[in-house]
């Protein structure tokens, strides 16, 4: 990864880090990928057992470091723990990563799987000591996808683990014994979708990227009652700024990938290019009932890319 790449991925981790640890988000997601945590009830407990920092509305959010000697380094985004007295001592530990749909040469279930092996393996002796393993917590890494395809929109996908009894004489078990791992991949609307619920709604209104910060924030204490104060309010102003750093870089990139390739447009089918996302993005307002001229404006082009937008919608 080159320096200017490194430095634009902290930023964009270090203000997603905030929004994500915010209580007013981070139970809403976690009622929403986890099915055990659903309900009212299950919410008055996530709001009881979370640790908050000072101030209250921001959940303590563990190292998100992990070092080993073989396997090396790995950071992730967000690392929470959930305790919940519930009558069996449910015990989890949470990962939530954000990522901009096609920027990986991997596939992303991979990267979830492996991150999902370490969060178990990095409990040895932190979380149980010698062969204490009743003592595990489930681990679980839930992935925001932005900018998805539009086939994709308004879409979440989990594993689950299932007890698959292939000798002997059948009985029956809980398989909750058996479930300690969890992939939760949710891809995020954009704005002008209508959300399927209401947690994607908040992510959708987060990420916009045709929405003024006064509108982004009217929407959500409005219509998802989150608490915005001046410090929310400024950063909200850097995740606005990186989103267009990202859209930015990944333009440059795609028209040098491009150079390299004898393509304008770079490796269209690897990689996601601003001219490409600009125009699937006015496609899919005018599908939604806008006019060419009312969807272009509904968005932030940037004027040096403008006939390169028109030549692409015209195709």
């Amino acid at each position: 990864m080159d320096n200017e790449s490194g430095d634009r991925k902290k930023e964009r981790d270090a203000v997603f880090k905030y929004f994500i640890s915010r209580k007013d988000i981070l139970i809403p997601l976690l009622q929403f990928a986890v099915e055990r945590l659903r309900g009212p009830e299950m919410k008055e407990k996530l709001e009881n057992a979370l640790e908050t920092e000072e101030g209250g509305n921001r959940i303590r959010c563990l190292n998100t470091e992990s070092s080993s000697l073989s396997n090396g380094r790995i950071i992730y985004d967000s690392l929470f723990d959930v305790d919940l007295p519930d009558g069996d001592g449910f015990m989890l530990r949470v990962d939530v990563e954000e990522q901009l749909y096609g920027t990986t040469a991997y596939p992303l279930e991979a990267r979830a799987a492996y991150y999902l092996g370490r969060m178990m393996s990095d409990q040895k002796n932190t979380d149980f000591r010698n062969d204490n393993y009743g003592d595990i917590r489930k681990v679980v890494s839930v992935w925001i996808m932005l900018d998805s395809p539009q086939y994709l929109w308004n879409t979440a996908y989990a594993t689950e683990t299932e007890l698959v009894q292939f000798c002997g004489e059948p009985r029956e078990r809980d398989n909750r014994r058996f479930d300690f791992f969890q992939m939760v991949v949710i891809n995020v609307p954009p704005d002008h979708c209508e959300p399927a619920e209401p947690v994607l709604g908040i992510f959708s209104t987060l990420f916009s990227n045709s929405m003024k910060k006064e509108e982004i924030t009217e929407k959500l204490k409005e219509d998802f009652k989150i608490v915005v104060d001046d410090e929310f309010t400024e950063e909200l102003g850097k995740l606005i700024a990186t989103r267009e750093g990202d859209r930015n870089y990944y333009y440059d990139k795609g028209l040098a990938d491009g150079r390299a390739e004898g393509k304008a447009e770079g490796k269209a089918e690897e990689r996601i290019t601003f001219v490409n996302y600009y125009a699937e993005q006015i496609r899919s307002r005018i599908a939604s009932g806008m006019t060419r001229d009312e969807a272009m404006d509904s968005l932030s082009i940037p004027d040096f890319i403008l006939d390169q937008v028109n030549t692409e919608l015209d195709r």
